[in-house]
């Protein structure tokens, strides 16, 4: 085989490992009513991450239709 082919290869190898494990982590939600986020994927069902009235990010606030 070429070499180059080789090296293309391989990096498209590695990149599908590093970048799957991450798009898993993202899709999978750990937080319920009330806990603190920092970002909507992690707050679980149609709650998203948004700030209470004491200024902290926390699930609880429900997304529009």
């Amino acid at each position: 085989m070429d070499r180059s082919l080789l090296l293309i290869l391989l990096a498209i190898t590695l990149s599908n490992a590093l970048f799957i494990p991450g798009l898993v982590k993202r899709e999978q939600c750990s937080k319920a009513f009330g806990e603190k986020c920092r970002r909507d994927s992690e707050c679980c069902g149609r709650w998203i991450c948004a700030f209470d009235m004491y200024n902290t990010l926390r699930c609880g606030y429900e997304a529009g239709p």
